[in-house]
């Protein structure tokens, strides 16, 4: 995690013989969260996050790397919305 004047940058990826590969970024703005990340690190993303008072995540687009959390963070904040393009 990386802070840039109150704001929270999160940086994921999946590993591959001890390097990272396949890199995922989300912010945290306030009680934003945008561009969930893969699926594949949805779960550590959770436990980072966890602490946070988040009232949505906010899609920037439809792929997989912005999206793929969503699912398992709503499962963890019971009344958090996703906002997106339809």
């Amino acid at each position: 995690m990386t802070q840039f004047d109150g704001d929270t940058r999160i940086d994921s990826a999946r590993t591959f013989a001890g390097r990272g590969c396949y890199w995922t970024t989300a912010y945290l703005v306030d009680d934003l969260f945008i561009d969930a990340g893969c699926a594949h690190a949805a779960i550590q993303l959770a436990g980072t996050i966890q602490d946070k008072d988040l009232t949505c995540i906010i899609n920037t687009h439809s792929h997989e790397d912005h999206i793929g959390a969503n699912g398992v963070l709503q499962g963890q904040i019971k009344y958090l919305r996703v906002l997106a393009h339809p």
